[in-house]
């Protein structure tokens, strides 16, 4: 009997330091993954960004690219969810030089960034609109303010564009005779079927009055020079916001071919169906006086991300910046690039064999050559064992259900199942610590309160949630909202940027 009891007191002694082990596992996984996240939207704060590209000099706008002669000639003009902080710094800048100026930018936004103080008389007019990133009647009213700017504009004028990500649905003007809420039904069909945030901006180009270089169309015989924040993978001046400031490169038919691939042709309105058949509109603006920087973009918050993760600790390598795709198909190669690292740590796998494994990974996720060769060498040659895997890009949702979510909970949210589902069954997960954290850079994810959420290994277990019916249902906000009275999402508030979604995968074998 004593000898029995002291091996049940062993049991539950040891049970009860693994249960601590995993909570302090799960709450040091949990605090790093948001670090990292913060670290990387922190890195593209609009003011930042434009202090370092835009100062005057003897009379002079300079940037690392261009300079211009100024003389009270400056307008502005911007739309997006990081503008209102750009165009703070450009009449901090200029001062006087500016004459006027019209701003499109999300509703609420002038109260979350109060503490921003323009000139008591300042020349730049403040729209707000497009609740919950959906055009509406007072992105229209400010749209129509920008366009009558443009076309104010002289010889001699300068002309400044402020974009980042939300410019699409806050410059919304559309072709006669389609109308506002035609073009939001067009648009919401193509959200719910998937299409890719290229194939969306594409038609919003054949439906607007100022997309696809027809707002440089207008100011000219102006220069025009734009400051942009990228949301879009690749960084495509064309897509970005739509391409208001660059001739447009898209084929007639591109738009209607999009329409016809996802199967909504007999759900569109006459007056947009007439508009898609119609011969575009031709850019008569010469190509000269045009000046496109990109000052902020998804790579660039991975990088800081990385160096973050590094002083953490952590072997770090930037995987890739061009994510796409459904999240049901990126939480699984997610996984089956997870369970492969993991195989590789253990010493389970050799690397010619993992190499012909992670072909598909590569593949779907766009892994350049030289981050693949930089993992191989972390994993094979320097036998790291406490990795930080990052990722960036624009995911889509296939919406089946009527739940409340966006792309980075739903995506948090199957990885976790995949992580119950798949990796806790592999007889190495014992062994290894797996976080994940999905976040968009703007703070909003879909038409939520929150940016995104965290995924690790015990999540799902001995909880009354069914993982499942919230997947399927499309209701990831509510799922985390239940679990762990929702310390699991990610909330920032509007951040004041936006360049994509940050995706960060933590592997690290314990006992090391």
């Amino acid at each position: 009997m004593i000898h029995l009891k002291y091996l049940l007191n062993r049991i539950s002694s040891t049970n009860s330091n693994v249960l601590r082990r995993n909570m302090c596992s799960s709450v040091e996984v949990k605090s790093f993954l948001r670090l990292v996240y913060n670290h990387a939207v922190e890195s593209v704060n609009p003011m930042s960004l434009m202090r370092k590209e835009l100062q005057l000099e003897d009379d002079c706008l300079v940037t690392s690219t261009n300079k211009f002669r100024v003389n009270k000639n400056c307008y502005v003009v911007g739309f997006g969810k990081a503008v209102i902080g750009m165009a703070h710094q450009v009449e901090e800048i200029l001062g006087d030089h500016v004459r006027g100026g019209v701003l499109s930018i999300p509703i609420g936004q002038k109260e979350l960034f109060k503490s921003l103080k323009f000139k008591d008389n300042s020349v730049i007019k403040i729209y707000e609109g497009a609740k919950d990133n959906i055009p509406d009647e007072h992105s229209e009213v400010a749209s129509n303010h920008i366009k009558n700017l443009a076309t104010s504009l002289r010889s001699g004028d300068l002309l400044l564009v402020l974009i980042s990500g939300g410019g699409s649905a806050l410059l919304t003007c559309p072709v006669p005779p389609v109308t506002l809420d035609e073009k939001v039904k067009v648009i919401r069909l193509l959200q719910n079927s998937g299409a890719s945030i290229k194939e969306l901006n594409c038609v919003r180009k054949r439906l607007s009055q100022l997309k696809g270089g027809k707002l440089l169309d207008l100011a000219y015989p102006a220069e025009v020079f734009s400051f942009i924040l990228s949301d879009i993978v690749d960084d495509p001046l064309d897509f970005i916001a739509s391409g208001p400031t660059v001739p447009n490169k898209d084929s007639s038919d591109q738009a209607l071919n999009i329409i016809q691939k996802y199967s909504l042709t007999n759900d569109l309105p006459e007056s947009v169906k007439n508009v898609l058949h119609a011969p575009p509109l031709l850019i008569s603006t010469p190509n000269t006086g045009i000046s496109n920087l990109i000052i902020g973009s998804n790579r660039i918050a991975l990088h800081h991300a990385s160096i973050y993760a590094i002083k953490s600790g952590y072997c770090s390598v930037i995987l890739s910046s061009c994510v796409e795709g459904l999240v049901s198909k990126i939480s699984e190669v997610y996984m089956d690039l997870i369970i492969l690292i993991s195989k590789a740590i253990n010493k389970e796998i050799e690397e010619t064999l993992f190499l012909t494994n992670i072909s598909n990974a590569i593949e779907f996720l766009r892994i350049d050559e030289s981050s693949v060769n930089e993992l191989v060498s972390m994993l094979f040659k320097s036998n790291e064992t406490k990795l930080c895997l990052l990722f960036g890009g624009e995911p889509t949702v296939r919406v089946n259900g009527n739940g409340t979510g966006g792309r980075n909970q739903q995506l948090a949210l199957e990885f976790s199942n995949l992580l119950e589902t798949r990796f806790s069954k592999l007889p190495l997960a014992d062994s290894f610590r797996v976080g994940f954290v999905s976040g968009g850079t703007d703070g909003i994810d879909g038409p939520t309160d929150a940016a995104g959420a965290l995924a690790y290994q015990g999540q799902l277990k001995n909880i009354n949630l069914n993982a499942t019916n919230f997947i399927e249902n499309n209701d990831s906000y509510s799922f985390f909202k239940q679990l762990n009275n929702g310390d699991d999402l990610i909330f920032t508030g509007h951040t004041g940027t936006n360049v994509m979604d940050i995706h960060v995968i933590s592997i690290e074998k314990c006992g090391y």
